[in-house]
């Protein structure tokens, strides 16, 4: 999960969600872990997971004695019914995410370019450092922890200016407050991409189609009855044991 104020000077640190409870490459203690980490059997946002997010931010938030306002997608993953105390939650209108959400409007694909860059560096050096090997070698010699670590990098390399215009685009900010914070006004989608460090062995298009590949698997969705009531009862297991969990299966929303 993505999430940053307007001016992009605060970022929020990312929530990532596999399927494995305690992958092996991840040590005992999670809190030690890049960014945070929950599991669930499809890799899926639930309610459940997002109400544990909000309300851990929301004590920090009071103990810092700090009010926010956070717009949030308007998703059966996301209950309007938690009650907090420092955070007021604004839901999008439903099926308006293209057009309104800030982080649709090229914070994600920035944040994944970065990613893939990254990723594609790794796997190159893999392959310079073991010529004989086939894919799923170079698949298994990246780790889910790797990958943790890749994605924080990544999201430290998004810059404000980015997150900044993006909500403009929204229409959430005016073209002022760009221009007094310091950032240049440029929303042409083809400038998204300026502050990354684009592949060698890959031309435009074919990065850009290596970032979207995976812009279709789904993050959330509804329960049915019967996991609904798994939840209730707390006896949700993870699919993955912990002896085989190193599955590079990630959702971020």
């Amino acid at each position: 999960m993505l999430c940053a104020n307007m001016s992009g000077t605060e970022k929020y640190p990312l929530l990532a969600i596999g399927k494995s409870k305690q992958p092996r490459s991840f040590p005992k203690d999670l809190s030690k872990l890049p960014i945070r980490y929950e599991a669930t059997k499809n890799a899926w946002m639930t309610g459940f997971i997002f109400e544990k997010w909000i309300r851990r931010w929301d004590s920090s938030l009071r103990m810092n004695k700090r009010n926010i306002c956070l717009l949030v997608d308007n998703c059966s993953a996301h209950p309007k019914s938690v009650s907090l105390t420092n955070i007021c939650l604004k839901f999008l209108p439903a099926n308006t995410t293209s057009i309104m959400q800030p982080m649709d409007m090229g914070v994600i694909k920035n944040w994944k370019a970065n990613y893939k860059s990254r990723l594609n560096s790794r796997i190159i050096n893999v392959m310079d450092g073991n010529l004989s090997l086939r894919a799923l070698g170079i698949a298994k010699s990246i780790t889910l922890l790797d990958a943790l670590y890749l994605c924080r990098m990544s999201w430290d390399a998004v810059e404000g200016n980015t997150i900044a215009k993006c909500y403009q685009k929204g229409g959430f900010v005016k073209r002022d407050f760009i221009q007094s914070e310091g950032y240049e006004f440029n929303l042409d989608d083809d400038h998204m991409l300026d502050d990354v460090s684009l592949p060698s062995n890959m031309s435009l298009e074919e990065f850009e189609n290596f970032i979207t590949i995976d812009s279709e698997i789904p993050v959330s969705g509804d329960l049915s009855d019967v996991e609904l009531l798994d939840i209730t009862r707390k006896k949700i297991r993870v699919e993955d044991s912990e002896s085989d969990g190193d599955n590079l299966r990630l959702s971020l929303e």
